[in-house]
């Protein structure tokens, strides 16, 4: 009448998570103590997306194409991060470009 199913061996307690993002916390710091906090949560994100995607098919890790689609996306991330974002710019001052064009304009 009943399906009796025998317990299951319990596996190991996989930490991966936890190791993601102890080793991402340093960069969000990082990012934060030299930009904003904003930023610093973004790098966090997209870091630790790109960190899980790797987990999920580490079982890739020995295929070229795998290393070389990652780091494909790594460097375009990376690159429009750092085009679309001045970590090192804190002034909310427009530059003299800007101002030259406001005053064109007016």
């Amino acid at each position: 009448m009943f399906d009796y199913d025998p317990p299951k061996e319990k596996e190991p307690v996989d930490y991966t998570g936890l190791k993601i993002g102890g080793i991402l916390a340093h960069v969000f710091f990082l990012i934060t103590f030299l930009s904003n906090a904003d930023i610093g949560l973004v790098a966090y994100i997209v870091l630790g997306m790109v960190m899980l995607a790797i987990k999920i098919r580490w079982q890739l890790r020995k295929r070229v194409w795998f290393w070389a689609t990652q780091s494909f996306f790594d460097h375009f991330s990376a690159h429009e991060f750092f085009n679309s974002h001045s970590l090192f710019h804190s002034s909310s001052e427009p530059t003299e470009s800007i101002r030259e064009e406001r005053a064109r304009v007016d």
